[in-house]
């Protein structure tokens, strides 16, 4: 390296000195730690501030696990539970509900589960899902879905069948519904989500072919997936005509 001290002449009086190129540095310069802390800092404060105001999306999830713990505590095995069991905390029956005019149990056993493996089971379909509607809704239309196909498919339940019903895969079935449906009408929600929509439905045809073995509603998670699916068709074409 050098340093203008001692230049290199070209051999002859009057020539201006030439002096060696300056060899690039061998390592990278020293980066102090502190502003890559910092920039990670603000990156992190910066998505809390964009996703904080989507956690009301998240308390039907919240009601679900505090019922459960209420269950348990109660007496309830948090591994196996009877149909009895189930009818006693809320679940949904065709006569408890026109016979007996319960008609509660058509909102109390969308947040009631048999066991802890079944609400596990929802609870990950559920924050997938949510994820899913998130990108087109807000938050409070992501509980208004979750409610209403999970509703909607306890009625339709308690009319068609006489066995005792209960959890939140209807309600979670339509947040696919739901975003399958938005994205068929809303061809810009699909072109930038395209991959999560192949995603969705991969999960809908799963948990359809999983729902003809015994102990699962058939029923429910059809209900609840058509109703989504209406609610999801209905949203871009109700947003176009607003805007006209």
């Amino acid at each position: 390296m050098t340093d203008g001290k001692h230049p290199i002449s070209g051999g002859q009086e009057g020539k201006r000195p030439v002096a060696l190129p300056v060899e690039p540095p061998k390592h990278m310069p020293y980066v102090k730690p502190m502003l890559y802390v910092k920039q990670t800092a603000g990156s992190i404060d910066f998505s809390f501030k964009n996703y904080k105001t989507q956690y009301p999306a998240a308390i039907p999830l919240l009601v679900c696990f505090i019922y459960f713990v209420v269950m348990v505590l109660g007496g309830v095995n948090p591994f196996f539970t009877t149909a009895q069991e189930c009818l006693e905390w809320g679940g949904g029956q065709r006569e408890s509900i026109y016979v007996d005019g319960e008609w509660w149990r058509l909102v109390t056993n969308v947040f009631a589960h048999a066991d802890a493996i079944h609400l596990m089971s929802n609870a990950a379909s559920y924050v997938y899902g949510a994820m899913f509607l998130l990108e087109i809704m807000s938050p409070r239309k992501v509980v208004w879905v979750f409610v209403i196909c999970g509703v909607v498919g306890s009625l339709v339940c308690s009319v068609t069948t006489t066995y005792v019903f209960l959890g939140a895969s209807g309600g979670v079935l339509g947040f696919y519904g739901a975003f399958i449906g938005y994205a068929l009408l809303d061809t810009s929600v699909f072109q930038r989500h395209k991959s999560a929509f192949y995603i969705a439905l991969g999960l809908v045809v799963l948990s359809i072919l999983s729902s003809f073995r015994v102990g699962i509603s058939l029923t429910i998670h059809v209900v609840g997936l058509l109703t989504g699916f209406l609610i999801g068709c209905a949203l871009p074409l109700w947003k176009e005509r607003n805007a006209d």
